[in-house]
């Protein structure tokens, strides 16, 4: 049925330890990005999703393995395309310059360049860059970029490709990469071979498991997501292997993904200090498994609501779209139960999926110019950190009377026929 073998493991991903439990299981979820052409439908991956406490070092994962290598060697996203993404990406760059302290002439890597968007930002300062890209299409669009990239995963064995210039780094950046690590320890520890002792940053973006609990943003438990961590979590993986927080969450919320914590570390001994006091980000109750104990039902209930929300509606008359036919609008399809009795189509701004198919739940994508209100009287945005770019696009639908609803809201409905 499938390309991908999937192993499960035993052990915490972080600490080794065997002392885990699963609070959480989702049956049947796909790839948040794979393609299903009309040709190849019925054919996508899906597995069960089970996330999984660890006691032993009070971290949130998974526990089974996908084989990805062909899945990132042809990898199709490139966030830069969003206007919202690149002005996000020029306020981290602003920064990390302007706060964090690099400079022009620093060496600045990039892990999962995708495009080489962000690194030319960074050459705008002044820095000298490099990439690592392991889909060789996004390396072309890289070079065409002027940004050179070496066209490989980062790993030990790799970083001998590393040009003599670049053997010590004031930056190595990963945004939204970090997540995917099945094994972040040894990573880690490549990480610190090549980062400068003095002065080298660590610049990662991953998903905030505190938003995650608190939204029941169930959708970014996704088979190429590893681990989820949350402030303390996180620095204490990051003080296990030398290195330590010098600054967090350091841009507003509103002007990043959505659920995304921003980390900046430095190695234990560097001569970097906070730029702030940190603790104030400590929740402890994310150290607890009670906490997760009830998430499941929790979870149920908020996507009870989003589909009582959508029948209640529809029985009055009204039509509804999804906004969102890639990343996290595919887990929400098919976590949330949501078929041909709620939505008419999905929508996509990605002209290179109009056509195709959400894998599992199977609905057409389409483009935006089908929201109209002949076809559809409301619309949830899955995709909700793009939604002012989203209500920009579906402004004419907007001035006629058609809704545009952020999901976040809907799964959070007290009242499901408000």
């Amino acid at each position: 049925m499938t390309k991908y073998t999937v192993v499960n493991r035993s052990r915490c991903r972080l600490c080794a330890g065997a002392d885990l439990v699963r609070f959480m299981h989702f049956d049947a979820v796909p790839f948040f990005d794979e393609v299903v052409t009309r040709e190849n439908r019925g054919s996508e991956f899906s597995y069960p999703m089970e996330i999984h406490f660890c006691r032993s070092c009070a971290s949130v994962q998974t526990q089974h393995d996908v084989n990805l290598h062909e899945y990132y060697h042809t990898y199709q996203y490139t966030a830069s395309k969003s206007p919202f993404i690149r002005s996000y990406m020029r306020k981290l760059v602003d920064h990390s310059v302007d706060v964090l302290g690099l400079k022009p002439g620093d060496k600045a890597i990039e892990i999962g360049a995708a495009d080489g968007y962000l690194l030319s930002l960074y050459q705008q300062r002044g820095l000298d860059t490099l990439g690592f890209e392991a889909a060789g299409n996004l390396c072309q669009l890289a070079q065409e970029n002027g940004v050179t990239v070496i066209n490989d995963l980062f790993t030990r064995e790799s970083i001998g490709l590393i040009p003599p210039a670049f053997a010590k780094a004031q930056l190595i950046v990963l945004l939204h990469t970090f997540d995917h690590l099945y094994d972040p320890a040894p990573f880690l520890e490549t990480v610190r071979e090549v980062l400068d002792d003095e002065q080298g940053i660590l610049l990662l973006e991953v998903h905030d498991l505190q938003d995650i609990h608190a939204k029941h943003e169930t959708a970014l438990f996704g088979h190429e997501h590893a681990t989820y961590l949350h402030y303390g979590s996180m620095k204490r993986f990051l003080e296990r292997h030398g290195l330590r927080m010098i600054d967090f969450n350091f841009l507003p919320k509103q002007v990043c993904r959505g659920s995304s914590m921003l980390i900046a570390a430095t190695p234990q001994g560097s001569r970097l200090a906070p730029v702030k006091d940190l603790s104030v980000f400590a929740d402890p109750k994310l150290d607890e498994l009670s906490t997760f104990m009830a998430f499941q039902e929790d979870v149920a209930r908020s996507y009870a609501n989003l589909r009582a929300y959508i029948e209640t509606r529809r029985r009055s008359g009204k039509r509804f779209a999804g906004y969102g036919g890639w990343g996290r609008g595919v887990t929400t399809l098919a976590m949330a139960g949501l078929t041909d009795r709620h939505l008419e189509f999905v929508v996509d701004g990605n002209p290179g999926l109009h056509g195709c198919y959400t894998p599992v739940t199977e609905f057409e994508i389409v483009g935006p110019e089908a929201v109209t209100r002949a076809a559809v009287d409301e619309v949830v945005v899955f995709n909700y950190a793009y939604i002012s770019e989203i209500r920009d696009t579906l402004s004419g639908f907007i001035a006629d009377g058609g809704r545009v609803h952020s999901v976040i809201d809907l799964l959070a409905q007290a009242d499901s026929g408000a």
